[in-house]
């Protein structure tokens, strides 16, 4: 879906992405997008939130953090 996306935005600058609410709301976009995450070498790095993925998973599990993110 990424790749889509940007195609699509470079192909026309003038593009509105309407729906992208529902496609990052979707648990199981969210899911993937955590494992992709999860998966690279910076997860023990704390992000903007000055939260690490390990951290997250060690103290609520990620199915508590997505859940908190979609609502």
């Amino acid at each position: 879906m990424q790749t889509k996306l940007h195609r699509w935005a470079c192909e026309n600058s003038n593009l509105r992405f309407d729906d992208l609410y529902n496609l990052v709301y979707d648990p199981a976009f969210l899911l993937v997008a955590w494992h992709r995450v999860r998966g690279n070498r910076g997860a023990r790095s704390a992000g903007v939130d000055n939260q690490s993925a390990y951290e997250i998973e060690q103290r609520r599990g990620h199915e508590a953090f997505l859940g908190d993110l979609r609502e």
